[in-house]
């Protein structure tokens, strides 16, 4: 289990929390043959967010980076 600080706990209890959706693409350029990346997120702005110690700059979708809740169903639908 996390422990997290008073204040963390506070903001968290508060309900001010955005859930922000990151999608990373990674193809390889058909006529070059390098790979090639993009970052979308569903902020308004481009944004630089640290992964595992890699800089990565994802550019805003706003509204059109809409991903559905995941649904959990027991069965093969």
């Amino acid at each position: 289990m996390r422990s997290y600080s008073a204040s963390t706990l506070a903001y968290l209890a508060s309900g001010q929390i955005i859930a922000r959706n990151l999608v990373w693409f990674t193809a390889r350029n058909r006529t070059t043959g390098v790979a090639e990346t993009l970052g979308l997120w569903n902020g308004q702005d481009h944004v630089i967010i640290t992964i595992d110690g890699v800089n990565r700059t994802y550019y805003g979708a706003g509204g059109l980076l809409q991903i559905p809740d995941i649904n959990a169903k027991v069965g093969l639908s």
